[in-house]
């Protein structure tokens, strides 16, 4: 049916095929930007009243989401501030987390590797199969939301069940050899991995242009600046720089040697001298000395290909390792969460970890390609999450948006900072004491944009065989149930159902 502002011709378009079509892609929007797409393609572009981006719905640059230091806070005051985020804004933003800097990166790295990765091992992975522990695809409510999204998604389930080595692509894997091997043989030829003592753990490797290798540094900088007890358990790895030799003064550094007696240095760049063949300019060498210092446990080779204008990136921890790295890290954090969130509704600390809110854990590493119209297009439509609680590691660019007070309020990122937001299955069962919220993410001309959320919910796994309801001690006559009991894999599933869709499923779940 035409809608407000179509033409007669929309009353004969074919949008089911053009789903299909994409979708038989199996490489997503990033695809899309490969091709060199220089407009959104229709199933992307909002319609009617939500043609643009900024929606009817007004901005206000004036809130800010709430912060909040977990190690600089008295338990109770941390208490206290858990509780009045949760049920004024359903959002906050959380530091002193203690979450390794390191940890935190190493899982953006590896998440953009992928998504920029080999495409055939990303279509091998691309699936719309709700039960399975890993897969790749590009919007899970493709065929049920009004509007497609410009992002694609890596779907891990680390709780329960987390994906076995096969259910994972080979540039995942990390065999026996490689655990124990400590370098990395770079050939020098641009684009080009040599001969690898590491068999077939190479993985794919980005290529990144100067701009974006300088804000990459900015940001690991920044991140570093962000804390004064960082520790990370890579630094004392090898670096290599293809094509340049040691300086005579450098003897005294640590050397490592491999099979075919190359050395590796471990060390700056203020050392390194180029062969005579290849003069590096002054600022080439400032930025290799840039990318050493800001090691962080992420990258163990910099290659330096033969026109010196572009850095080649080998992730020292494969995507699995890094996410199972991460996931570890936020599921200790959820635990402490779970108790803060439990005794901010008054309960014992250990009610919300006993009625098995954390039994699931599941991580959608999200990517959002630059968007060549972002005015039309949307990065992840108005929304509220199915599970209990979130936890989202984004990076610097930015597009997040939370609905508060029937405005838009950005929430900005911040170096080291995870984003924190009460889910719908949370909002249940503590009978409305806590909100969940609509958030979005709009699409950006900048980009990529990296994120990483984790969902505590074990969404489509038989494990949970629970009802949740409003929680007992929650309730009274003064404070009746407000919502009927539902498993959880049945909340998910009508929820895939509706899409992406404001805060359609709770509102169905609610009691007349």
């Amino acid at each position: 049916m035409a809608g407000a502002g179509t033409s007669i011709a929309d009353d004969f378009y074919d949008r089911l095929a053009d789903l299909k079509a994409f979708d038989a892609t199996k490489s997503g929007v990033q695809g899309l930007v490969t091709r060199r797409a220089s407009e959104v393609p229709r199933i992307f572009q909002r319609i009617s009243e939500h043609q643009h981006a900024s929606g009817r719905i007004e901005m206000d640059h004036q809130a800010a989401v709430p912060v909040i230091d977990l190690a600089g806070s008295q338990r109770e005051e941390a208490v206290a501030e858990i509780r009045r985020a949760c049920q004024e804004w359903g959002f906050f933003q959380l530091v002193g987390h203690g979450v390794p800097p390191g940890a935190m990166e190493n899982a953006l790295v590896g998440v953009r590797a992928f998504h920029e990765g080999d495409p055939e091992v990303k279509a091998a992975l691309y699936s719309r199969d709700g039960g399975r522990a890993a897969k790749y695809s590009s919007n899970f409510d493709l065929y049920a939301s009004r509007v497609a999204n410009w992002r694609d998604t890596l779907t891990c389930r680390m709780l329960p069940d987390p994906p076995k080595p096969e259910e994972l692509p080979q540039s995942c894997s990390l065999n026996d050899s490689a655990k124990h091997t400590k370098c990395w043989n770079i050939g020098r030829t641009r684009k080009h991995v040599g001969p690898c003592k590491l068999g077939d753990s190479v993985m794919h490797i980005p290529v990144m242009d100067m701009k974006h290798l300088l804000l990459c540094s900015e940001l690991v900088k920044h991140s570093v600046n962000a804390s004064h007890s960082i520790s990370y358990p890579h630094t004392d790895l090898p670096w290599r720089l293809s094509g340049f030799q040691t300086d005579p003064a450098m003897q005294e550094e640590p050397k490592e040697i491999i099979d075919d007696g190359e050395e590796l240095c471990t060390t700056s760049a203020k050392g390194v001298q180029p062969n005579e063949d290849e003069k590096l300019s002054e600022d080439e060498l400032l930025m290799a000395d840039s990318v050493l210092k800001c090691q962080c446990g992420v990258f163990l080779s910099l290659v330096i290909d033969n026109r010196m204008n572009a850095f080649d990136f080998i992730n020292l921890t494969t995507e699995k390792e890094a996410l199972f790295e991460y996931s570890k890290h936020i599921g200790n954090l959820g635990h402490t969460l779970f108790e803060l969130l439990s005794e901010a509704l008054g309960l014992n600390p250990a009610h919300l970890e006993e009625m098995e809110c954390n039994q699931g854990q599941i991580l959608f590493c999200h990517y959002y390609p630059p968007c060549p119209e972002p005015e039309v297009a949307i990065g992840t439509s108005a929304h509220s999450d199915s599970g209990f609680l979130t936890v989202l590691l984004q990076d610097h660019i930015g597009g997040l948006q939370v609905l508060h007070n029937d405005k838009w309020v950005e929430v900005p990122p911040i170096p080291g900072a995870l984003v924190i937001n009460i889910a719908d299955l949370l909002q249940l069962i503590s009978n409305d004491r806590f909100k969940s919220v609509e958030h979005r993410v709009v699409a950006k001309r900048e980009g990529p944009r990296i994120s990483i959320a984790c969902f505590f919910s074990t969404h489509f796994h038989p494990c949970s065989t629970r009802l949740y309801g409003p929680i007992k001690e929650l309730i009274s006559e003064e404070n009746p149930p407000l919502y009927k009991e539902i498993m959880v894999i049945d909340y998910v599933a009508y929820y895939y159902s509706r899409g992406l869709d404001g805060k359609s499923t709770i509102s169905h779940f609610r009691l007349s």
